[in-house]
C-alpha cells in the first residue's frame, strides 16, 4: 500500500508543472508569430496607409466652394482678385479602399506561401507607387462657385481643365412676394342678375385669367344661384371698345348701350398689366422687379354706375444673378406666374366679398393641399384683419365644423379654430369689433 502512496505522491509533484510547460509554449509561438507580422506585415500596413483616391468630380462649373474643401481639403494657396477667389490645392492622388485592401492582402497570401521571401519586394512595391503629384487650380466667381478650374500633373502636364465658354449654371433663387394692401370693399346694394363678363383677349396669361374667373363666378353662383353669366363668345367684339373706355377716352354710357346690346344687367371686365418684354430679359441679367396688376370693374348696365372697382398689385424682387450669369427662364416665369396667381386672388377674393360672400375678408391660398385653409392674406378693415388674422394663419374649423372648402358658407359672429405660428387658438369675430383671442 505504501508504494502506493509514493507514486501518488510522486505524481502530484510532476502534475503542476505541465500547465507551466503549455505556458511557456504559447508564449513563444505569440512572440514568433508577433515577430512574423512584424516584420513580414510592413508591406500590407504601407498598402492600407496609401493616399486616398479623390473625387474629381466635385469640379463642376457653378458648385460650391464648400464642396470642393470638404473633398480636396484645405488648399495650400488662396488669392482673392477682385472680389473672387483663386485657390491651389496640391496633394497625391491615391487609390480607392477596395484597391488598398486587396492589396494588403496580396501581400498577406504572398508572404505566407514564400515564408517572408516575398516582403522585401512587397516593401519596394509600395514604395513606389504612392499615387501621382497633382495640383488643381479653382477659380470662383463673386458667390464662391466654381468658375474655372485645371488639374496639373507632377510633370506640368495638364491632365483637365473646364471650359472657358462653358454655362454656368444658376441656382434658382428664393423669390418672396409682396402685395399692395387692399381694402374690404363696400357691399353691392343690388345683385347683378344678369352678368356679361368681358376678359382679356390676347396674351400668355389670358387662359389663366379666364379659368380662374370662371372658379371665382362659380363661386359666386354657389351662394346666387338665380344669377346669369352671360356666354363670353358674343362679346369679343366690344373688348376693345371697352378697353379704351378704361382709358377715359369713352364716355361711361358706352357700358349702358353695350350691355343692352347683350340683354345683360352688369358688366364685369378684367384688364391686365404685366412686365414688359424689355423688362424681364434685364431681369434675368441684372435681376430686379417683376410685377402684375390685375383690376376688375363692375358697372350697371342700366345707370353706368360702377358697383366695384378695385386693382391688386403682386411684385417680386429678382436678385441679380451675379457676374457671367444669367437667370434661366424658369425663374422669370416662376415670378411672372406667382404674381400674376397672387394678385388675381386678392382681387376676386375683394369680389366675393363685395357680393357678401367672403365676410371675413379671407384672401385664401387655393393652392392649400393640407388640413383647413391657409390665408394668402387678408383684406385690410375686414373683420378678419381686425380679429387678429395673419398671413400664413390656417383656419382649421368653423364654428365646430372642418373648413375645407372656401365655398363652405361663413356667417357672423363666427367661432374659428386657428392654426397661427404652429399653435391652435380660438378665435371669436364680430361683425363689428376687433374680436377675440383665447
Amino acid at each position: 500500500m505504501r508504494p502506493r502512496r509514493k507514486e501518488t505522491a510522486s505524481f502530484k509533484k510532476i502534475s503542476p508543472s505541465l500547465p507551466m510547460q503549455y505556458t511557456r509554449t504559447t508564449r513563444q509561438l505569440s512572440f514568433t508569430l508577433a515577430l512574423l507580422l512584424t516584420v513580414f506585415g510592413c508591406s500590407a500596413h504601407m498598402a492600407m496607409t496609401q493616399p486616398e483616391k479623390k473625387n474629381l468630380r466635385v469640379l463642376e462649373t457653378g458648385a460650391p466652394r464648400a464642396y470642393v474643401i470638404a473633398e480636396l481639403g484645405p488648399p495650400q494657396t488662396t488669392l482673392d482678385e477682385h472680389g473672387t477667389k483663386l485657390d491651389q490645392f496640391q496633394f497625391k492622388e491615391g487609390y480607392t479602399n477596395q484597391l488598398k485592401v486587396l492589396r494588403a492582402v496580396f501581400h498577406i497570401t504572398a508572404d505566407a506561401f514564400t515564408f517572408g521571401i516575398w516582403e522585401p519586394f512587397g516593401i519596394l512595391f509600395e514604395t513606389w507607387v504612392t499615387g501621382n503629384d497633382v495640383t488643381i487650380q479653382v477659380h470662383y466667381d463673386a458667390q464662391d462657385r466654381i468658375r474655372t478650374f485645371e488639374i496639373i500633373s507632377g510633370e506640368k502636364i495638364v491632365l483637365a481643365k473646364s471650359r472657358n465658354n462653358a454655362p454656368i449654371p444658376a441656382v434658382e433663387p428664393f423669390l418672396s412676394w409682396a402685395v399692395t394692401p387692399m381694402l374690404m370693399p363696400q357691399l353691392i346694394a343690388a345683385y347683378p342678375q344678369r352678368l356679361a363678363v368681358i376678359l382679356p383677349q390676347q396674351g400668355p396669361t389670358a387662359s389663366f385669367v379666364s379659368s380662374g374667373l370662371d372658379l371665382t363666378l362659380a363661386y359666386l353662383q354657389t351662394f346666387h344661384p338665380a344669377m346669369a353669366i352671360m356666354e363670353r363668345e358674343g362679346l369679343e367684339p366690344v373688348t376693345q371698345e371697352l378697353i379704351l373706355q378704361h382709358t377715359g377716352k369713352v364716355q361711361d354710357d358706352t357700358t349702358t348701350r353695350i350691355g343692352g346690346w347683350k340683354g345683360a344687367d352688369a358688366l364685369l371686365m378684367v384688364r391686365i398689366e404685366q412686365t414688359s418684354t424689355d423688362r424681364l430679359q434685364n431681369v434675368a441679367h441684372r435681376g430686379g422687379e417683376v410685377a402684375h396688376a390685375v383690376e376688375i370693374r363692375l358697372a350697371q348696365v342700366e345707370t353706368g354706375l360702377l358697383l366695384f372697382r378695385q386693382t391688386a398689385v403682386a411684385t417680386i424682387q429678382v436678385p441679380a444673378p451675379g457676374s457671367d450669369r444669367v437667370w434661366p427662364d424658369e425663374v422669370v416665369e416662376t415670378a411672372q406666374r406667382r404674381t400674376l396667381r397672387i394678385a388675381y386672388t386678392y382681387i376676386l377674393a375683394a369680389l366675393a366679398a363685395s357680393f357678401g360672400d367672403n365676410p371675413l375678408g379671407l384672401v385664401p391660398d387655393l393652392t392649400t393641399r393640407n388640413e383647413g385653409i391657409r390665408l394668402l392674406g387678408l383684406l385690410h378693415g375686414g373683420p378678419g384683419h381686425n380679429a387678429g388674422l395673419q398671413e400664413g394663419d390656417r383656419i382649421l374649423e368653423v364654428d365646430g365644423t372642418p373648413y375645407r372648402s372656401v365655398t363652405q358658407p361663413i356667417a357672423l359672429p363666427a367661432n374659428l379654430l386657428v392654426e397661427q405660428r404652429n399653435e391652435r387658438k380660438k378665435v371669436r369675430i364680430e361683425a363689428l369689433s376687433l374680436g377675440k383671442q383665447h
